[in-house]
């Protein structure tokens, strides 16, 4: 039964970041929209662009608010620290701001185990040991963590490289699965 609340408790969690994310993009998007023009207008007759249309589209675009996910099957542990996701690589289309979630349930014997979201370069290197989010485990064996890091104030046209990371301070044996999730929203100061 205990198991049962925490999955409960785990999902509710979820739900409610869900809905937060979806209630700050809706907000995003009306303050956003209350002040933006298109570039270009065109009334009934006149031949319009493709240029001017492509125009259009991409203005749209990079005031909205977007997301990537990177998923990831059963990986098996086998060192202290550990890029279980991949690389994850966001390029925002404008300036604005970047904020990642990271889910993983981590079945070891290990129970030092700790997820991190670290920042990195294209090849998968950590740009520094100590960034990142950190989780702590939500629940018992398997371990299921949620996990939060706020890269903060992005600029367009940047690529950015991101991975989820188990580790702790001895070999590891198990395996891991989840996601990490990046959602980007334009500064409102990017406005046309």
């Amino acid at each position: 039964m205990k198991i049962l609340n925490r999955k409960i408790s785990i999902r509710v969690l979820m739900a409610v970041l869900v809905i937060t994310i979806l209630l700050v993009s809706v907000v995003v998007i009306f303050a956003v929209s209350s002040n933006f023009a298109v570039p270009n207008t065109f009334t009934s007759g006149t031949t319009i662009s493709a240029s001017e249309m492509n125009a259009n589209f991409t203005a749209i675009g990079q005031q909205l608010p977007y997301s990537k996910t990177i998923s990831f099957g059963s990986t098996t542990l086998t060192a202290s620290q550990q890029n279980v996701s991949g690389l994850l690589t966001v390029t925002p289309p404008a300036n604005g701001y970047l904020i990642l979630f990271g889910n993983a349930t981590v079945s070891t014997t290990d129970s030092l185990a700790y997820v991190n979201i670290f920042a990195s370069d294209s090849t998968g290197v950590a740009l520094n040991q100590d960034n990142g989010g950190h989780g702590e485990p939500i629940s018992g064996n398997p371990y299921v963590f949620n996990v939060q890091y706020s890269q903060g104030y992005v600029t367009a046209n940047t690529p950015l490289y991101f991975y989820l990371g188990v580790h702790n301070n001895s070999v590891m044996g198990g395996t891991v699965q989840g996601r990490l999730t990046a959602v980007f929203f334009p500064a409102p100061n990017q406005l046309p």
